[in-house]
């Protein structure tokens, strides 16, 4: 009965470690952005961002690592200039995540077999998920294809 309940309280502690600790790439990288530095020749063209004005160049910006972007450059007497930039998967960490997740779950399921630890196999359970979900939902795994972006503006004809 001692062993058991021991058991038990390593499980819970085990899953309140491992919340506090969920989400790797989230924490580690420090948000859900990047900074892109962007220039252009000549300088003072007017960058949008995905449609919106953001600014004039040169200028940093901090587009959301969810998804692709879509750079639009406007000067008056140049033409107009658009660029993609894509983001990428950070595959380490989706491994990182994955792996201690892997970890976990069958500690999570011996503890939920035995009765007497079952709310503690159903934590260690929930919390194997943890890192995946958070990483998975912000876009903390991604990071963009560039930090930084110059472009060049023909005159219009």
């Amino acid at each position: 009965m001692k062993g058991k309940a021991f058991y038990g309280v390593a499980v819970c502690l085990i899953a309140v470690l491992t919340s506090l600790f969920s989400g790797c790439a989230l924490m580690m990288k420090g948000g859900k952005s990047q900074s892109l530095s962007i220039k252009s020749t000549p300088p003072g063209a007017q960058v949008y961002l995905d449609g919106n004005l953001s600014g004039d160049t040169p200028c940093a910006l901090k587009p959301a690592l969810k998804k692709d972007h879509v750079l639009e450059f406007r000067k008056e007497g140049y033409e107009k200039q658009i660029v993609l930039v894509a983001n990428k998967l950070g595959a380490g960490w989706a491994a990182l995540d994955l792996l201690f997740g892997a970890l976990l779950f069958p500690l999570g399921i011996m503890a939920v077999a035995n009765p007497e630890d079952k709310v503690a196999g159903l934590m260690l359970l929930a919390v194997s998920v943890l890192p995946v979900s958070v990483d998975a939902a912000t876009g903390a795994w991604n990071h963009l294809e560039r930090n930084e972006l110059e472009v060049t503006l023909n005159k219009e004809r």
